[in-house]
């Protein structure tokens, strides 16, 4: 007798598609929600859906994008890019060391040639 195949799928905060998997490999379904069952064709794509060739053949995308954006949401509605840049906005990234000590650096001279000034 064959194993029943479900897909499920678990979201972020935003409705956004993280993760997707099949039963035969989940434990715990806490947080995930069925979304797909197998009912004929590749059982692979199914069991396996978790390694993502089950969402490029089905949607041609993806999960997440080159940035590491998801690409879907709500049952695989695609996000938009201006959608996707105001959900998940990139990270300003943090000043290096040198940028640190370039700007301490900085500060210290000027701080120096205004004392040297009498300002």
């Amino acid at each position: 007798m064959d194993i029943e195949l479900i897909v499920y799928a678990k979201y972020d905060e935003q409705g956004s598609i993280i993760a997707i998997d099949s039963n035969i490999f989940l434990d715990d379904l806490t947080d995930w929600k069925e979304i797909d069952r197998w009912k004929q064709g590749d059982r692979y794509l199914y069991s396996h859906a978790g390694n993502g060739d089950y969402v490029m053949q089905k949607y041609g995308k993806p999960l997440y994008d080159e940035q590491g954006k998801p690409n879907f949401h709500n049952d695989f509605i695609e996000w938009s890019e201006e959608e996707k840049k105001q959900h998940y906005p990139t990270p300003v990234p943090a000043a290096t060391f040198e940028e640190t000590q370039n700007n301490i650096n900085i500060d210290v001279d000027f701080r120096l040639s205004m004392l040297e000034l009498g300002i």
